[in-house]
């Protein structure tokens, strides 16, 4: 039995993390935020993640060990066999299984070095998908994707590959001891859709005390003295960047002053210019800024009027917690689990996707607040976030690890 103070060694299998230059997804975010508080806890947390070398490095005080996903020899021979005879293409399931084993080959070389206590993999890529059912150690799932939801909300048709994919991040879930989620969002489709047992556990979340560097020439230089409502994040359909001319439109036509701003990466491209030909007379109001990293973010996020994230789905959003933190009003979605996070009317506004007409609403709600009562939902927003604060989250996070090596202990 593991003792409820002593200090845990805990492994995180990703296919992403901030120490990868292609990759700037919410797990990677996520994962970068909590390793270092645990190190700061007393823990010692070492990440595995898929990259394009073999080499192990320190970043933030926690061990990051870059893995290699060589494809086998073999399996690139069947797959172009494939590809020429029946004219299928199965990349992401030659990708996912070879970057799962070579993950788990990685991490049992490191765990017979330095046993680990605990071992926890993400559903997206299936991590988990060659972690013995003989193991040692206890391992677990956070579900940060889903993807058989996310392909419907991106509207992407189903191939074999995509079945396939799904059904190997299935089958990862299904290895792991218990899988947790940070939302009842997904949790609740999980549980609906694969018949699993998910608990929720949130991630925690740092107040910003005003001391962190900010960098604000991208907002000077690209939008100044500008009114605009925001939108930032991944820019594609699961996350309703679609959507967004058609929410502001009526808003542009009823103020001349206020433009639309969109930060991020588009994934596919074309989806700011489909929202520029829908905006019409008012596309020169539309400004697309690419991703940019946090110092110059947060300057922008901070002199909107209000950010506008239209989501289809979500899991606990970083990005409505990163304006949150910055005391910003957030339109929200009621689909997306905006709504654990948003109290409609008091520290945010809320809408449906499904229902253009009551983003439009809700967002013209937030440009009509007085600065007070901006400033008055700000401060709401700060202090719901105080929930999630690392010295609530962490502790509760490593509670829900003992729980699960002591069922594993007691079975052995």
């Amino acid at each position: 039995m593991i003792n409820q103070t002593e200090s845990l060694r805990i492994a995180y299998l990703t296919p992403e993390y901030v120490t990868e230059p292609k990759f700037d997804g919410g797990l990677a975010n996520y994962l970068a935020r909590i390793t270092p508080f645990l190190h700061e806890h007393g823990h010692h947390p070492e990440v595995f993640v898929l990259s394009n070398r073999n080499e192990s490095l320190e970043h933030n005080g926690v061990i990051v060990h870059r893995v290699k996903g060589v494809v086998a020899t073999s399996a690139q021979v069947i797959h172009r066999i494939i590809k020429r005879a029946v004219k299928l293409r199965f990349d992401s399931t030659v990708q996912m299984r070879s970057g799962a084993r070579c993950l788990a080959t990685r991490l049992l070389q490191r765990h017979r070095e330095h046993p680990f206590d605990i071992v926890q993999g993400s559903d997206y890529g299936a991590t988990g998908l060659y972690i013995p059912r003989g193991r040692d150690f206890p391992f677990v799932t956070r579900l940060s994707y889903f993807r058989p939801f996310m392909r419907e909300c991106a509207g992407v048709a189903s191939t074999v590959d995509h079945r396939i994919a799904e059904h190997l991040e299935r089958s990862s879930v299904q290895r792991s001891d218990i899988c947790y989620g940070p939302s009842r969002r997904i949790a609740e489709v999980v549980r609906q859709r694969w018949n699993m047992p998910v608990e929720i556990i949130r991630p925690p979340v740092q107040i910003l005390n005003g001391d962190r560097p900010e960098d604000e020439s991208v907002f000077r230089e690209q939008i100044g003295g500008k009114n605009y409502v925001l939108f930032f994040g991944r820019v594609c359909r699961v996350k309703g960047a679609d959507l967004l001319a058609s929410i502001m439109r009526p808003l542009l036509e009823e103020d001349e002053s206020l433009h639309l701003v969109l930060v991020g990466r588009e994934q596919p491209e074309g989806i700011v210019e489909k929202n520029r030909a829908e905006l019409g007379p008012y596309a020169n109001r539309l400004i697309h800024i690419g991703r940019l990293p946090h110092p110059q973010l947060f300057p922008v996020i901070r002199h909107a009027k209000a950010v506008l994230l239209p989501s289809r789905i979500d899991n606990f959003p970083n990005v409505c917690i990163e304006a949150m933190q910055v005391g910003q009003v957030v339109i929200g979605t009621r689909e997306a689990s905006f709504d654990e996070l948003i109290v409609d009317g008091e520290n945010g506004f809320l809408g449906s996707t499904e229902s253009i007409p009551s983003l439009t609403a809700a967002v013209r709600r937030a440009l009509n607040l007085s600065p007070t009562q901006h400033s008055q939902f700000g401060d709401a927003a700060r202090r719901t976030l105080q929930a999630f604060v690392p010295e609530v989250t962490i502790p509760a996070l490593c509670d829900f690890y003992r729980t699960v090596i002591a069922r594993r202990s007691s079975r052995n």
